[in-house]
């Protein structure tokens, strides 16, 4: 998986488990990284888990879930976008 990809994808599991609190968009992104893991690619998880973070601010607030969800995604896309592999 090249750089764009991975930053990609990044942005799109982070957006999965900012926008949804526990349900099945935010179940599907975590397995999606767990089996990353098994695979051996840590990366996507890391974006899994920062996309994870910007939730708990979006309780009860409608524009704070708006904000907590574009930060989940610019936060996971930019270190999943630093802590990729370099190909040599």
């Amino acid at each position: 998986m090249s750089g764009s990809s991975k930053i990609l994808l990044g942005f799109i599991l982070g957006g999965m488990m900012s926008v949804d609190m526990g349900g099945p968009f935010n179940k599907a992104a975590y397995v999606f990284g767990t089996a990353s893991i098994a695979a051996g690619n840590y990366d996507i998880m890391a974006a899994v888990m920062i996309g994870g973070i910007f939730v708990f601010p979006v309780v009860g607030n409608a524009m704070m879930y708006l904000v907590a969800l574009v930060i989940g995604t610019i936060v996971s896309t930019a270190l999943l976008g630093l802590l990729k592999k370099k190909v040599a």
